[in-house]
């Protein structure tokens, strides 16, 4: 499955420190309402992610424009379940991004017609603690792997779930234990209790990379938007809790 030619992805690497000037070039860079959650930020390197991906982040927002954009034509909203968005004060076209820090990585995903969910982990050597996270489907999977090949399934299951939340918009409201990741057959199954509206289809991607001799998984989940619809699909739960959809199963294939 090949990346749709309407999604963009680009990442940068964040460094240890910075010059003056380069930074002084990020902040330049940022929206009043950026500037002022830059200024909120006390930590050096918390403020040296936000800068660089930001600064990806509006690189990334051009080339998908074509032309280069003020910093005050658009700024990042946060929605009522914590999903950012971009709002144009210009007038400029609707614009959706999702975002992923791994270590010293920052991944964009920019496009004008999908709903994105991006995500990135680095695979561990060693055994990690999510089986809170995972499904009893997804646990039995993992125990009849061979030991080298589990750490990578137990990173694309999470990061699978992760990009789905931040396409949702739907932060802590998705229960990982109530998704199963089936890798092999390539979908995504959420079970009943999954208490907000879903898209008709939800494509994905995920893939296996090297950034300085260490395994990654990106993952990547996207839908095309429903132009009527003026905001993201839990913007519905939002309005009308009491409409949200139970769903019994559903299953979602890849393009």
């Amino acid at each position: 499955m090949k990346l749709p030619k309407d999604i963009l992805i680009r990442f940068t690497k964040i460094p240890i420190s910075a010059e003056e000037a380069e930074k002084e070039r990020a902040i330049s860079l940022l929206s009043g309402d950026e500037y002022l959650e830059y200024l909120r930020m006390s930590n050096e390197r918390r403020r040296l992610h936000f800068l660089f991906g930001r600064m990806l982040l509006r690189n990334t927002v051009n080339e998908v424009l074509g032309h280069a954009s003020a910093q005050d034509d658009w700024s990042i909203h946060i929605g009522s379940f914590g999903k950012p968005e971009i709002v144009s004060t210009r007038g400029l076209a609707r614009l959706h991004f999702s975002i992923s820090h791994a270590d010293r990585f920052v991944f964009v995903a920019v496009s004008r017609i999908y709903e994105l969910g991006l995500d990135i982990e680095k695979v561990p050597r060693h055994h990690i603690d999510i089986d809170a996270a995972l499904s009893p489907e997804e646990v039995s999977h993992i125990e009849a792997l061979k030991p080298r090949e589990r750490l990578k399934s137990i990173i694309t299951m999470w990061t699978l779930k992760e990009a789905l939340a931040k396409m949702l918009g739907v932060g802590v409201l998705l229960d990982f234990q109530n998704i199963t990741v089936l890798q092999e057959a390539r979908r995504i199954v959420v079970r009943d209790g999954s208490k907000f509206d879903m898209p008709g289809k939800v494509h994905l991607l995920t893939k296996c990379i090297e950034l300085e001799n260490q395994p990654y998984i990106v993952s990547l989940c996207f839908s095309k938007t429903n132009r009527q619809d003026k905001g993201h699909w839990a913007h519905k739960c939002d309005r009308d809790p009491e409409q949200r959809n139970s769903l019994t199963e559903r299953e979602f294939f890849p393009l």
